[in-house]
């Protein structure tokens, strides 16, 4: 438990902007088992900044479930054309019925920047929560040869640039939608 020391009784007065008295400004002092902990300002904003960025993982379960699934069938960022098959057994990627799928694309991009197109691309439908995004994406497109699930052929994947489309639920990507 840490305790305040010093110019600080409580953290109350250092999260409403309290200043030390004299000529130290940028660090506070604070005691924990008769050790002295300095933590400067920009510290607290850094501490601050990723309370804030643990934005995607407050979210309600069922929606990181839905996020997580759709990465799992949608990034990636290193599959080519000729890794269809191989990418799409290994993610154990099927059907809603577990069949093979008939289609699957692969975005060749990270996570920030898939999520980016819920945060920048432009809504398509006020009822849907669509989003297309701003710049064109590399995709791989997969299209199923033959097979039983989970025994599914992909022909050789079909490389293109083009916008992408999103259905999107508090901010994150959970949909790719094939327009």
């Amino acid at each position: 438990m840490c305790i305040m020391t010093g110019h600080f009784r409580s953290f109350k007065n250092l999260a409403k902007g309290a200043q030390p008295s004299g000529k130290r400004r940028t660090k506070y002092s604070f005691t924990q088992n008769n050790k002295v902990m300095e933590i400067h300002r920009s510290t607290v904003i850094l501490l601050l900044l990723l309370c804030v960025s643990s934005f995607t993982y407050g979210q309600p379960a069922h929606v990181m479930r839905r996020y997580q699934k759709f990465l799992t069938q949608h990034r990636g960022p290193y599959v080519n054309v000729e890794m269809c098959t191989s990418e799409i057994s290994d993610r154990n990627i099927g059907s809603e019925t577990s069949e093979c799928k008939p289609v699957n694309t692969f975005i060749q991009a990270q996570d920030h920047q898939i999520n980016a197109v819920c945060s920048g691309g432009a809504r398509l439908y006020n009822d849907r929560n669509l989003f297309k995004s701003a710049t064109p994406y590399s995709v791989v497109t997969c299209r199923l040869k033959s097979g039983q699930w989970p025994n599914c052929e992909y022909y050789r994947g079909r490389l293109s640039t083009r916008y992408i489309v999103l259905a999107c639920d508090q901010g994150l990507p959970v949909h790719y939608q094939i327009m």
